[in-house]
């Protein structure tokens, strides 16, 4: 029995090793990822990415076209899909599609420049010359250059983590090419140079445009690094209709839609595996609907991942969590040298100036930050990068900086609409070193019911624009509704010529102070035909101070910061000492952020005017009403939700506003409103409520490329009157 049961046995072992040599052996493969673009849809990738780790589906060769180049590179020397999530998730995309440098790092005047137009073309020589794009992506690019940080020094991209190419179209041939090598930071930027939004970039002597163009899924360029085995992804936009074509930009990506098909369906027969979420209710620009987009890549691929697994089933792979070393951010930044490239002269110097770092010491990427800020508010400069790279093999690295000038020679656009005024053109015609070296003159046409011709001559007292003589020239004409109970009793015209010569200096990092005088020539009048240019006309001048301050991030919608100003001004009538006017006005509007989404916001505005014997003009008055300041009397005329435009007037104010805003998502937003007010021809401490008027109102908006766009509702009181208003575009 025994001797039978070794027989037994021996059979079995030699037939299982039999079969072990006769099954055929499995040919190992290498996993590419082909990552197409698609604007913001290409978020989509990261939800691919992200369950892929889950199954432990190693990926040994990345290609990404466009938005693919984004979160493909990042992905490739590290970035893990949890940090990519947290990355998209946590930037503000609408923001880089702005051409100039964060808000709160601009010098003060340029801030008062900003958010007023629609669109805008620079001149060359004197000259309108059609912008190559719209953006430069200064803040793109910034942020570039610190997500790739420990890789700025690694030209070789086959050398990162998972080997890497990204495609980009040359502007002189029409032909892609793929990038393995070069500054990760630009040929991303290249890659993802969407046609007419952003300028080209140029690597050598060439330039290059969005590698969508031309292969817009690199499944053969992840061939050629090596992969046998490439994942299809992609999120490209289908064709549609003419009647669903409803923007410029579906416009456009529907022209290069056409030429990217073929290209399209070339490389989706080269892949092994493809994968296209389902993205057809996202736009190829929602940059807000970020985690939907991201949910839609995790739930394609995890319908797909029984079939990729039973495709890889005849290959051999090891499957594993991480392929890779997680990237990790150093804490400084050590170097031996410092360039600075792009700029000359004076320009230089100064650079070189506040980026004297000592050598011998670690420069941590606050104190990079603040020099960068620092740059940026002499008013001297526009676009800012960084990289850190090798002197020579073994000589230590050196911190190269490529900075350009701040140039404002430019012809701009702006338009609005709202419910008091209707609407609004603006047209803006702006110059640089015009008699000296950065100085600047900016000129205004506004056209509606509220004209405007303004010259702004702006001439710095040193090389930074952070104190200068100012004169401004101005015409400015406007409805005046007078009310008597609530009702409109008259209506004026209000006409202005005046000259102010001021003399200003920054005297904090967020805070200047200006005197000088101001002269004018005014009519008030109901006939048409009475301008100040033909009779009727009356005379002032005053001596005047103005202190102001402003530390919003952003003009529109602004989560926290604060804007004040303190202006005084002294008026006599010719050598008469008894005929006197001062007008004193303070105003501070601050935003106390609760939480990463909703922000409490307080104004305290105090007004008091002086006076013997002086006829106070009606322009001097303060007036409160209406959900809009206005910009053409921005000193005196407040928005007091509850009542109309004007209603309420006097020549003193005391004036408290107090609401929340909430975030409902990151394009749209909410506001309650609650404001009180004293608007009289006497100054009362006597807060006796019944003396106040007080409204509500409540307001939802979003901002757009063309400016904010918000519905407004207020009242007076809960039984009414109720108004409903409309805003759309920036204020000017």
């Amino acid at each position: 029995m025994r001797k039978l049961t070794k027989l037994l046995l021996f059979f079995f072992l030699s037939s299982s090793a039999l079969a072990q040599i006769n099954e055929p052996i499995k040919p190992e493969v290498k996993i590419g990822i082909a990552l197409s673009g698609g604007g913001a849809k290409g978020f989509a990738h990261i939800g691919v990415l992200k369950v892929l780790e889950e199954e432990g589906i190693p990926i040994q060769v990345v290609s990404g076209t466009s938005m693919g180049s984004i979160v493909g590179g990042l992905y490739a020397i590290g970035y893990t899909p949890a940090m990519l999530e947290e990355i998209a998730m946590r930037d503000d995309w609408i923001d880089f599609f702005s051409s100039n440098p964060a808000r709160e790092t601009q010098a003060i005047f340029q801030r008062s420049l900003e958010d007023r137009h629609v669109v805008s073309v620079p001149l060359n020589n004197g000259r309108f010359a059609l912008p190559q794009g719209f953006f430069e992506g200064q803040k793109f690019s910034l942020m570039l250059s610190q997500l790739t940080l420990p890789y700025h020094n690694v030209s070789d991209f086959t050398a990162f983590p998972i080997p890497y190419g990204t495609v980009a179209t040359s502007l002189e041939t029409g032909e892609g090419v793929l990038f393995t090598q070069g500054d990760l930071e630009q040929v991303i930027r290249a890659s993802s140079a969407f046609p007419s939004a952003f300028k080209p970039i140029m690597i050598g002597d060439h330039s290059y445009v969005d590698g969508g163009l031309t292969r817009n899924i690199p499944v053969s360029d992840a061939i050629e690094l090596g992969a046998t085995f490439v994942i299809a992804v992609d999120v490209t936009s289908n064709l549609k209709t003419p009647q669903n074509l409803t923007s410029f930009l579906d416009v456009m990506n529907q022209s290069m839609g056409f030429a990217m098909k073929k290209s399209d369906a070339e490389q989706i027969a080269l892949s092994n595996f493809y994968i296209r979420p389902n993205i057809d209710d996202f736009a190829m620009y929602d940059v807000n609907r970020v985690s939907e987009i991201i949910a839609a890549g995790e739930d394609a691929a995890r319908k797909l991942i029984p079939e990729l697994k039973e495709a890889l089933q005849e290959y051999s792979y090891s499957p594993s969590q991480t392929t890779f070393k997680k990237i990790e951010i150093p804490e400084a930044l050590i170097f031996d040298e410092i360039h600075i490239e792009g700029i000359s002269g004076g320009e230089k110097m100064v650079a070189q100036e506040i980026l004297k770092f000592d050598s011998n010491l670690p420069v941590t990427h606050q104190d990079l930050e603040k020099a960068i800020t620092l740059l940026y508010k002499t008013g001297l400069y526009n676009m800012i990068n960084y990289r850190l790279v090798d002197i020579a093999p073994n000589e230590g690295q050196k911190l190269v900086f490529t900075i350009s000038s701040y140039d404002r020679n430019q012809f701009a656009f702006g338009a609005r609409f709202d419910s008091e005024y209707k609407s609004s053109l603006l047209f803006s015609l702006d110059k640089s070193t015009v008699f000296y070296k950065n100085d600047l003159l900016m000129s205004d046409l506004r056209v509606g019911n509220q004209f405007q011709l303004k010259a702004n001559y702006f001439k710095p007292y040193s090389f930074f624009r952070t104190s200068g003589l100012n004169l401004v020239a101005q015409i400015r004409r406007s409805p005046f509704n007078i009310y008597t109970n609530r009702t409109i009793g008259s209506s004026l015209n209000v006409e202005v010529l005046s000259l102010d010569i001021l003399s200003g200096i920054q005297v904090l990092e967020n805070v200047t102070m200006s005197g000088g005088f101001h002269f004018e020539a005014y009519n008030i009048g109901q006939k048409v035909g009475e301008t100040i240019l033909f009779g009727g006309t009356n005379t002032n001048s005053s001596a005047q101070f103005l202190i102001y301050g402003n530390t919003f991030k952003r003009a529109i919608y602004p989560i926290d910061g604060h804007n004040f100003f303190l202006k005084g001004e002294y008026s006599q009538k010719g050598w008469d000492h008894t005929k006197y006017l001062a007008q004193l006005s303070f105003l501070w509007h601050q935003y106390y952020p609760l939480n990463a989404k909703f922000s409490l916001f307080s104004k305290v505005i105090l007004g008091s005017t002086i006076h013997n014997n002086y006829n106070v003009p009606l322009h001097y008055y303060y007036f409160a009403g209406g959900t809009l300041p206005i910009p053409l009397f921005r000193d005196n005329q407040f928005d007091f939700y509850g009542y109309n435009v004007q209603e309420l007037r006097g020549t003193n104010i005391q004036y408290l506003q107090m609401g929340g805003q909430f975030s409902l998502t990151r394009s749209f937003y909410l506001k309650g409103v609650f404001n009180l007010a004293n608007l009289s021809n006497t100054w009362d401490w006597d807060f006796n409520y019944k003396n106040l008027s007080d409204g509500f109102g409540f307001s939802v908006g979003s901002p757009t490329v063309i400016g904010p766009v918000e519905l407004m509702f207020d009242s007076s009181g809960l039984t009414g009157p109720f108004s409903l208003r409309i805003n759309v575009g920036y204020t000017f």
